[in-house]
């Protein structure tokens, strides 16, 4: 378990250090609105792995198999993309960073498909559940290694020296992964790129209730998307919080929620097991966004928002595990890679567009009723589960 928490800081470390941290350079080096702007851009390769994952399931990189291989290849193109945006000055050269900060993502993103093939390979059904609570908390400590720890860490040793030390940090998973076990399924890589991108889609809509498989995937965490999506601006905006009030709460208590609930929920797991774990980790997740309700009632209040933020988060923490034990259960063996980027692509679907729906609610209901609305937004998926755990039990998957 111990190389799932260090593979899992790897995949959480790069993204701020393409994306928010980036930005936070840029913007204290006075950059145009227009280049800071253009720095969200550099986040697409997370969403559009599922167009190369067929080729980590169809090669195998000579000397550690199928899925350290690939781990070990995209770390070291980590490392030495991180290098490289230490040597660059923004300010003389800000395009060429933004190019290898791209960089950084792509090899990123499938790092994350190579990481999420490998664990699901690795792990048996009975393990699963405490091994996405090792993913869920790995991921959320290299977030804020590169997130919050480099920002403060500015202010001491500068930009560029900041990123020579993420450097190092990458270093060292890199040499964890030559020394990781073998995965305990060997089951035969696809024999032909039709194979790799046809037969993953191919094998999973031969199941019963495919479709509403998918759809649950996709609805399961809308209710959450849609209240995430709303935080700052409802603190900022309507609230009116001071932006050092909202970034130090929210880092902090949402980290620390995040972390309890993602401990509680790999404790919970083992006895609850996939079915009941979504089912209650859902109805929480759900409920939690009454607490934003209460906070848009209540009006500015330091206590109330913590509470708040803390509630949300920990419920998050709580389904996240369930979530990710689902995906696992549901790849196949041979098509790991594959099947679980297009579940989490999938899965992506209501974060991404959450934005402007949620936008539109508020003005038509207001605050209150926007977060009444995403608690509703709840229902139909716990509605969905119940139904087709009658079809397909989850807990034999």
């Amino acid at each position: 378990m111990w190389v799932l928490l260090i593979l899992s800081f790897t995949s959480g470390l790069p993204y701020a250090l393409a994306v928010t941290t980036l930005q936070a350079w840029y913007t204290d080096t006075g950059m145009t609105l227009i280049v800071i702007g253009s720095i969200s851009l550099i986040g697409y390769p997370y969403l559009l792995k599922p167009l190369w994952a067929p080729l980590l399931d169809r090669f195998k990189p000579v000397g550690l198999g199928r899925r350290r291989g690939w781990i070990f290849i995209m770390q070291a193109g980590m490392c030495l993309s991180v290098l490289a945006m230490a040597c660059i000055n923004p300010i003389v050269h800000p395009w060429l960073l933004l190019v290898f900060g791209f960089i950084l993502t792509v090899f990123s993103a499938t790092q994350d498909s190579a990481i999420d093939a490998y664990r699901t390979e690795l792990l048996r059904p009975e393990e699963r559940g405490f091994g996405s609570t090792i993913y869920s908390v790995g991921y959320r400590i290299g977030l804020l290694v590169s997130g919050s720890l480099a920002l403060v860490m500015v202010s001491w040793v500068g930009w560029q020296m900041v990123y020579w030390l993420m450097a190092l940090c990458l270093f060292i998973p890199f040499v964890v992964t030559m020394f990781a076990p073998k995965t305990l399924i060997t089951a035969p890589e696809p024999q032909t790129m039709r194979d790799a991108i046809i037969n993953p889609v191919r094998e999973f809509f031969t199941r019963p209730y495919a479709i509403w498989i998918l759809i649950f995937i996709v609805i399961y965490k809308l209710c959450d998307a849609f209240a995430n999506t709303m935080t700052t601006p409802f603190l900022l905006r309507e609230l009116h919080f001071s932006l050092a009030v909202v970034g130090a709460v929210s880092k902090s208590v949402s980290l620390l929620a995040g972390l309890i609930g993602a401990f509680v929920a790999g404790l919970c797991y083992v006895r609850l097991g996939l079915y009941r774990s979504l089912l209650y980790f859902g109805i929480a997740q759900m409920l939690s966004n009454l607490a934003f309700m209460w906070l848009a009632i209540v009006g500015k209040n330091y206590e109330v928002m913590v509470i708040s933020l803390f509630f949300e988060n920990f419920c998050g923490g709580l389904s996240t595990v369930a979530f990710v034990a689902l995906l696992t259960s549901l790849c196949d063996a041979r098509y790991t890679a594959t099947q679980f980027a297009g579940f989490t692509a999938l899965s992506a679907v209501g974060r991404v567009n959450a934005g402007p729906q949620a936008a539109l609610l508020i003005a038509h209901l207001g605050w209150i009723g926007f977060y009444f609305s995403t608690v509703l937004m709840g229902l139909p998926s716990l509605i969905l589960l119940i139904w087709l755990n009658r079809k397909v039990y989850f807990d034999r998957m």
